[in-house]
């Protein structure tokens, strides 16, 4: 693997001398391309892995989108159908309360035909017994 010039077998042996006790200044020299060599080899990987960090975000947020686009969609589609399922419970009732409404008139006027009844019952018995 050839990196700007030196090949990898030639960065091995600065590094084995630099940490072999070679405390020379070609040493820290040889030390300082290896840090240069090995910088240049990291940095690609460095930033390959925050490309994919912030393709990982990207995803999420288009993931999280769409999720809340179907949830938005399903709970206006929910509400739909309880508006729906509200206004025909409400004709239900709307019937079933006219349908009471007639009975209670029909047993007032029987109430009041009971009661008219009763007195002329009543009426009719003072008048027997006097």
């Amino acid at each position: 693997m050839e990196i700007q010039g030196n090949t990898q077998t030639d960065v091995a042996p600065d590094f084995t001398r630099h940490h072999a006790g070679g405390d020379t200044p070609a040493s820290y020299n040889s030390c300082a391309e290896t840090s240069e060599v090995v910088m240049n080899l990291i940095q690609p990987v460095m930033q390959d892995l925050e490309e994919k960090r912030e393709a990982d975000r990207h995803m999420l947020e288009e993931y999280r989108n769409r999720m809340q686009n179907l949830l938005d969609l399903t709970c206006h589609q929910i509400e739909k159908r309880l508006i729906h399922q509200h206004e025909h419970t409400n004709k239900e009732i709307e019937v079933k309360m006219q349908y009471l409404n007639e009975v209670l008139v029909r047993v007032v006027n029987l109430e009041c035909e009971l009661s008219n009844f009763k007195n002329a019952v009543a009426s009719l018995f003072d008048d027997l017994n006097h």
